[in-house]
């Protein structure tokens, strides 16, 4: 994001000396998304990308796209498709209810971006906000009919509840938390989803420029501040910072096929 223009490769390079090895750098647009390519393709080894549309910008997905979107995704460095998923929080106030047009909207972006996952046999990054039973019955279906395909992937800065995140863990995706579950108004419901859940079915993330920990809230957030969400998962789970580390780094490089 044009957030990190002025001083990209210091931020990387940041990162790395934190011990934040390897980078996924998720698209949400055409643009973003080769954008992210070029980043892999310049940081080989460190940055991997994802390429895919975001749920409110649902309106640009068409057949076209979807071509342009499955040339980019067979390039080296591409590991996922994503970020795709449904979200019915409107961008600007007042928060009106969503209508029922944007939200088939969004939902036939989705789909048509699992097909591709599909088709080209990639794990997906859902972005889901205030629609996770539409985003589990979407995959349910999608998982029934395409059967001859390893649906799999990870749902990202999650916020929901454990019988949601369950649910997800049983379609074969993992739940990803960013820096809000150090903020002191999180809902109760996510350190549940922490404390109950297996560590192998989770992955920690930054969602760089957004959502910095609470230490830093006001700041742009940046990959290296994802050791604070380490700590807050070893904090809640009562285990070592070392065993987050290391089973959720093995986790992403397992889903991700990164070595």
């Amino acid at each position: 994001m044009k957030d990190f223009d002025a001083d990209r490769a210091a931020v990387i390079k940041r990162a790395i000396n934190k011990l934040v090895l390897k980078f996924i750098e998720v698209g949400d647009d055409l643009e973003t998304s080769q954008k992210a390519v070029k980043l892999a393709q310049e940081w080989p080894t460190i940055i991997y990308a994802a390429v895919g549309v975001h749920p409110h910008k649902a309106v640009e997905v068409d057949t076209k796209l979807i071509g342009k979107m499955k040339e980019l995704a067979r390039q080296k460095g591409v590991v996922a498709i994503g970020e795709i998923g449904l979200d019915y929080a409107t961008k600007k106030p007042p928060l009106l209810p969503m209508n029922i047009k944007e939200k088939n909207l969004q939902a036939a972006a989705f789909e048509s971006q699992l097909h591709l996952a599909r088709e080209l046999n990639l794990p997906v990054i859902i972005h889901c906000r205030d629609a996770y039973e539409d985003v589990l019955k979407i995959l349910t279906a999608f998982k029934k009919e395409a059967k001859e395909y390893n649906l799999r992937g990870v749902v990202h800065s999650f916020a929901g509840t454990v019988a949601i995140a369950q649910g997800f863990i049983d379609l074969g995706l993992i739940i990803s938390f960013t820096a809000n579950i150090t903020y002191p108004n999180r809902p109760e419901s996510v350190r549940q989803v922490i404390e109950q859940i297996s560590l192998d079915k989770m992955l920690v993330e930054t969602d760089a420029p957004f959502l910095p920990p609470q230490s830093l809230r006001g700041t742009r957030n940046e990959p290296s501040y994802v050791l604070e969400t380490v700590a807050e998962i070893a904090i809640v789970k009562g285990i070592s910072l070392d065993e987050v580390e290391s089973r959720t780094t093995q986790t992403a490089q397992f889903l991700f096929g990164i070595e």
